[in-house]
């Protein structure tokens, strides 16, 4: 089973002229190019790659958390 490296990352609110964490996590590549996000390195978290099928590749769900896969595909943080 493949593995990626996925990040939580921030955006830019334009409501609150802020920037914010977003509901989603993602791939950096994603992140950086679709998202236009900027990446959380402390949050590097591996996941099989299936556990990105969303409406945006690369991209969670809305809401996806990674501590709540099943035990067959544990998640392993990513030391820096």
């Amino acid at each position: 089973m493949t593995h990626v490296t996925i990040f939580r990352f921030e955006v830019y609110d334009a409501h609150t002229d802020c920037m914010v964490k977003s509901r989603r996590w993602g791939i950096r590549e994603a992140v950086e190019q679709i998202a236009h996000g900027v990446v959380i390195e402390s949050s590097a978290t591996e996941v099989p790659r299936s556990a990105l099928m969303s409406d945006i590749p690369g991209l969670s769900e809305i809401g996806f958390d990674p501590s709540q896969l099943r035990p067959a595909t544990f998640q392993r943080m990513v030391k820096m």
